[in-house]
């Protein structure tokens, strides 16, 4: 059972203790009411689920961005949603910044350190980004020797913050490449890709 499967099971088993609580009558209806609420973005959530895979499948972009190690269709719908057109970008090093994956420079006299990220873009690129490197430490992994060495001078989550950056530099290439090459692609938005249960992004630290 993947993480949103599980997460899926947890909230239907709470969803049934709150259902058989014995309530105060007004009590019982509000809380039957938001449960009509609930069940109803269920069926928003799982049609979400199903057609992310297939236009995944069925979208070179999203094909392209999957070449990259780490990245599955999930992933790859996110960051194309993301993004958009990545010619739009100058370089590969933009997307570090839409990200909000730079660090920001503390100066201090004549000395100039590197400090916590800025996160001044998109939480959920960001979190993309962090998800896809995840599997950095793995010896198949093509980033792994940086990930080792990064670890060994700092932590697991620099290493994990620095293979984000490289795959973000893939990323823009990947995107850019394919986009050239069909530009006339539909638009897979961000608001239909964040309905999505295998899309949360929780704050990258």
């Amino acid at each position: 059972m993947d993480h949103a499967a599980a997460v899926g099971a947890a909230d239907a088993g709470g969803l049934r203790r709150v259902a058989s609580l014995r309530l105060p009558e007004q009590a019982r209806l509000q809380v039957d009411s938001l449960l009509s609420v609930i069940a109803a973005l269920e069926v928003q959530l799982d049609t979400v689920d199903a057609e992310l895979p297939r236009f995944a499948r069925g979208d070179q972009r999203c094909q392209a961005l999957q070449s990259i190690y780490g990245i599955g269709p999930i992933l790859a719908c996110h960051l194309l949603a993301e993004i958009g057109e990545a010619c739009r970008f100058r370089s590969a090093k933009e997307i570090t910044r839409l990200a909000g994956l730079d660090p920001v420079v503390v100066e201090s006299g004549e000395t100039r350190r590197r400090g916590h990220l800025a996160k001044a873009g998109s939480p959920h690129l960001r979190w993309a980004l962090v998800e896809a490197a995840v599997h950095a430490n793995r010896r198949s992994a093509p980033d792994v020797a940086v990930y080792r060495a990064t670890r060994a001078r700092r932590d697991a989550t620099v290493a994990r913050l620095t293979v984000a950056r490289k795959i973000g530099k893939r990323v823009t290439t990947r995107s850019a490449s394919s986009s050239s090459k069909r530009p006339n692609t539909p638009a897979l938005t961000r608001s239909a890709l964040h309905l999505s249960r295998r899309s949360s992004a929780p704050e990258v630290e």
